[in-house]
């Protein structure tokens, strides 16, 4: 399983964030994120609608956790460190954070996270 996690910073700095199960690395889910998202009212409607088994090139064409599961919900954080902790036990690596209309991503080895150009995977 190569998971992700794909979360929004919102105006009052919590971040808002969704699991990914497919396909996480920058040459997937990083280079999807950076072609088709990159709006904040599309951001938006993707992070509404919960956890994604596959995440499609438009928000109606992502297959949702929520639609066979009743607690595939998006989740709230008020610390960097405490979203990526939540989600490294969930078996991610990669973490994408959309931050004033620009895709920020992380990955985690050895539960130290860094920095990841994923605009060099465009």
């Amino acid at each position: 399983m190569n998971a992700c996690c794909i979360s929004v910073l919102n105006s009052d700095n919590s971040i808002t964030s969704i699991f990914c199960q497919s396909d996480g690395a920058p040459e997937g889910v990083g280079k999807t994120l950076i072609e088709e998202y990159s709006n904040s009212a599309t951001v938006s409607q993707l992070i509404s609608h919960g956890d994604v088994k596959d995440l499609g090139f438009t928000p109606d064409t992502c297959s949702y956790y929520a639609e066979s599961m009743s607690y595939a919900y998006s989740r709230n954080f008020y610390q960097l460190e405490d979203m990526m902790a939540y989600y490294s036990e969930c078996g991610c690596s990669w973490y994408y954070l959309f931050d004033n209309g620009e895709w920020i991503c992380y990955e985690s080895v050895s539960g130290r996270p860094s920095l990841v150009d994923i605009y060099a995977y465009v």
